[in-house]
């Protein structure tokens, strides 16, 4: 046989097997059955309607309305995903045409996030938070996440929150004071004060004190090392780097060397001030148990206590290292989730001075009542901290106006998953497949990538009424059934996610914004 022909055939072989790979392989699968925005071709990609955090939950009310709770999208595009695939040696799976599941089922929601070992956070997102702030409880998995989450449990224990209840009065008093001051510069005009800015300084401020004993003092100024190096880091990398270095850095690590952009000189400077600081203040507080000297009550001395008590077996202690990243876990996770969920708390008050009004008596007819400080500059002992936290924290309209506020802009905006191995995922009732038949599940393949959208899920009218995407505290006096089969660590609202993923730094969230809000 000539030669052209033999190259002919090859071609026309190889382009067969792309034409089965690209367009029939996966319609085989189960999630292609569903439902879901229509594909134009290969560049296809959907990922815009579900992650931009600005519009993503009105975008997926409509694809609810229109495909039901749970539908497909395209991901990486078709083209995206073979040279990501045998270029970049991405991780292997068996499926390589990047369908995703898109779901605000509550049954599935469910079995997605109470099964860690099978769905896990994908690599790539792992991978940009260990470079970061190490491999901590947002950048593990498997038998490590498991260690850390074990050692990590106790301190977040409720007798170990009221130790903690003095730093958030405190700071919140500080904050509170620097307010005053900026106000009364200039008493007969208006002042503007960011908000979120300053919330910020105040949960950096009471993480670093309660993590792991360290002064920041950020709300009195931004000067000190640290929480400079974490806030230009975090500035570097999710607000001033352009996505495509941030993709190249994940997908070719080496990149992260050899270029020597802004970006990844703040990112090395920042971590080795970090690194720099955490092995001194690990080797204090060592130093202080050799001595038998109580080295303090906040997180990091916990974290020290449980690895290395008897009860911990050795095979199952962590590193020095892997115990400040988790510190750095906190600190990253903690401060800007509670910043924002109090700024949000704080905005949605605003619009709604009706509802001001009433937790303002609220908190006024705690005070009129008998045996309880009238104010907390009255306050000499951390017993009295304790005794003001419990008075408030059973405040009925309070705790329903930060669950209310929480549900409507939660921290985590949604929760990404991929498959570990082949399974079926239950639906809480039948969905429309595209052929027309209905199916109470979906099976799923390895690899393929699953969205749990925890946002659209908060505001879905078939959940919450027609009223919910407005701010109303009183639907906590009586949550609808279908409310009630929502997961969670905060009662029926997985604004922290849930299972074991569930953010366990959620106890001190609350503190600091019961705390606050008095």
């Amino acid at each position: 046989m000539p030669p052209f022909l033999i190259g002919l055939f090859a071609i026309i072989f190889a382009l067969l097997v792309f034409i089965l790979y690209i367009f029939i392989r996966p319609k085989l699968s189960q999630l292609h059955k569903l439902q879901g925005p229509p594909v134009n071709g290969l560049f296809t990609s959907h990922l815009e309607l579900i992650l931009n955090v600005s519009a993503s939950h009105e975008q997926i009310d409509k694809l609810v309305k229109k495909y039901g709770t749970s539908f497909r999208i395209n991901g990486l595009a078709s083209v995206s995903q073979l040279y990501l695939r045998y270029l970049c040696h991405s991780q292997p799976s068996t499926s390589q045409h990047d369908e995703r599941l898109v779901t605000v089922d509550p049954t599935a929601m469910t079995y997605i996030l109470n099964r860690p070992w099978i769905y896990q956070k994908p690599w790539q997102s792992r991978r940009l938070i260990t470079r970061l702030i190490g491999e901590g409880l947002l950048g593990s998995e498997g038998i490590i996440h498991k260690r850390l989450r074990k050692l990590s449990n106790p301190a977040f224990s409720q007798q170990n929150l009221r130790e903690f209840l003095p730093t958030f009065f405190k700071k919140a008093l500080e904050l509170k004071e620097c307010w005053e001051k900026i106000i009364s510069q200039n008493p007969h005009h208006a002042n503007e004060i960011d908000i979120c800015h300053w919330l910020g300084r105040l949960t950096v401020d009471i993480i670093g004190e309660t993590g792991f004993d360290y002064p920041f003092n950020a709300i009195r100024n931004e000067t000190n090392e640290v929480y400079l190096a974490f806030r230009d880091m975090f500035a570097a990398v999710f607000t001033a780097a352009p996505e495509w270095e941030i993709i190249l850095g994940i997908y070719f690590p080496f990149f992260n060397k050899l270029w020597r952009s802004k970006t990844n000189v703040i990112v090395e400077h920042s971590q080795r001030v970090i690194q720099k600081v955490g092995k001194d203040v690990i080797k204090r507080k060592k130093d202080a148990f050799e001595k038998g000297v109580d080295p303090g009550k906040d997180l990091l001395t916990l974290l020290l206590k449980s690895n290395y008590s008897d009860e911990t077996p050795p095979e199952q202690r962590v590193s020095n290292e892997d115990l400040f990243n988790q510190v750095s876990t906190f600190l990253f996770a903690g401060s800007d989730t509670s910043s924002l969920a109090l700024t949000w708390t704080l905005q949605l008050l605003t619009e709604h001075p009706d509802i001001q009004t009433r937790l303002r008596q609220e908190f006024h007819d705690l005070q009129t009542s008998k045996n309880v400080i009238k104010n907390v500059l009255d306050i000499e002992d951390d017993k009295s901290y304790a005794d003001m936290y419990k008075a408030i924290d059973v405040l009925p309209f309070l705790d329903n106006v930060i669950r209310e506020s929480l549900r409507l802009i939660p921290p985590i905006h949604s929760s990404l998953r991929v498959a570990t191995r082949d399974d079926y995922i239950p639906f809480s009732g039948p969905v429309l497949l595209r052929d027309g038949t209905t199916q109470h599940g979906i099976g799923i393949k390895k690899g393929q990538i699953v969205h749990v959208s925890i946002e659209a899920f908060n505001v879905n009218k078939n959940v919450w009424g027609e009223d919910a995407w407005s701010f109303n505290p009183d639907r906590w006096l009586n949550i609808p059934d279908k409310a009630r089969q929502q997961p969670g660590l905060y009662p029926n609202n997985m604004s922290f996610s849930a299972g074991p993923r569930t953010l366990c730094s959620k106890s001190i969230q609350k503190g600091i914004s019961m705390s606050i809000e008095s």
